[in-house]
């Protein structure tokens, strides 16, 4: 596929398209022209603020529709940025329809420079009938998160923990009643939960007198949230085998992964329990706890649009749920995604034994 030395790009609410192709099939000091209208003006000034920062020497420009779903009007803007920008490519998977269809219309008489990005096949497509895999772009949550407009913050530490404890746990799991939905003193009578934690752990917790809400919210499903982190970052290059040590052959490299997160976007605060950047495609991981269907179902829905906000179509989703696995495959059945991936406890157990082989499969099937 040619490098192209300018592209007008129309842009909507998904920015990672253009951010890709600028990236993939743009010239290092290409020009850039980004089309909005005035309600994704905001997402076109990231664009520009991030591409002009990606070391590269580009030379970006916004200009802005002020009727994109005006036919006459986006036309005759259409015909005016091919005039002004007569040697251009045209990447139109952004925009209105409108936008598109009418931009592809100003390109006629080159319609072999146009391109557009095939999300479900993670391939850019040109009008010349060439097809072009996405290639692995180093970008991490923290970067998606930029183009997105969408601000993380940390959120509240859990108890100081270690992988020991996070298998005790899931062994206990198995036999012990499941903390209560909600906090009430008598929650752990007995100190089966506090049990499975390992002797120099359970000192730590009474060193710093980590208080007795704080443990519940960790036995509750923070210890969830947390195991599917450590997994994600212990995963081999190679195979589904979770690796200790070094950095040398593991699958994602640390700044891939990022735990527990509050992010706001648009006024909207939520928290996403695990994000993953893998080969371009970013992955949320939701996890509960609870023995509920419906909690699961409702948990899998989020998760694929927080997917979403944060990483546009190319996202997908992943429920780690300690739900019956027969009921988890109703979930699956009832949301019907693609783009999902339900985990029960059968493949969490795996993980206490140093394999994640569904996890690693989907990861790496998902970004070919």
């Amino acid at each position: 596929m040619p490098r192209f030395r300018s592209m007008v790009s129309l842009v909507g609410e998904n920015p990672l398209p253009i951010y890709l192709a600028a990236r993939q099939v743009a010239a290092p000091d290409a020009r850039l022209l980004l089309v909005c209208s005035d309600h994704t003006r905001d997402v076109a000034d990231r664009l520009r603020e991030q591409l002009a920062g990606a070391e590269r020497q580009m030379f970006v420009k916004v200009r802005v529709i002020a009727s994109a779903y005006d036919p006459v009007a986006v036309l005759e803007a259409m015909r005016q940025v091919r005039s002004d920008w007569p040697d251009a490519a045209l990447n139109f998977t952004g925009g209105t329809k409108v936008m598109s269809a009418f931009a592809v219309q100003a390109w006629a008489d080159d319609v072999a420079r146009t391109l557009y990005l095939d999300e479900a096949a993670a391939a850019f497509r040109l009008g010349s009938g060439e097809v072009e895999p996405l290639y692995p772009l180093r970008l991490s949550p923290a970067d998606l998160a930029a183009l997105h407009g969408v601000a993380p913050d940390n959120v509240e530490g859990c108890p100081p923990h270690t992988w020991a404890d996070l298998c005790g746990i899931v062994r206990t799991f198995a036999t012990t009643p499941r903390p209560p939905e909600k906090y009430d003193k008598k929650w752990d009578e007995g100190g089966r939960w506090h049990a499975a934690l390992t002797p120099a752990t359970a000192s730590e917790w009474d060193q710093k007198r980590v208080r007795d809400i704080w443990r519940y919210d960790f036995f509750a499903g923070q210890w969830l949230e947390q195991m599917s982190a450590t997994v994600c970052r212990r995963l081999g290059a190679d195979g589904p085998e979770l690796l200790e040590g070094p950095q040398a052959g593991r699958l994602l490299p640390d700044d891939a992964v990022q735990g527990p997160r509050h992010y706001r976007v648009s006024g909207q605060q939520f928290e996403v329990d695990t994000v993953v950047v893998h080969r371009t495609r970013l992955f949320v991981i939701s996890s509960t706890t609870s023995a509920k269907v419906k909690t699961a179902k409702a948990k899998a829905i989020e998760a694929l649009h927080r997917g979403r906000q944060l990483g546009g179509g190319l996202a997908r989703a992943v429920l780690l749920s300690m739900t019956q696995e027969a009921e988890l495959a109703q979930v699956a059945d009832s949301v019907g995604s693609e783009r999902l991936a339900v985990l029960g406890e059968a493949e969490v157990r795996r993980w206490t034994e140093g394999r994640a082989d569904i996890l690693w499969q989907f990861l790496n099937q998902q970004s070919e």
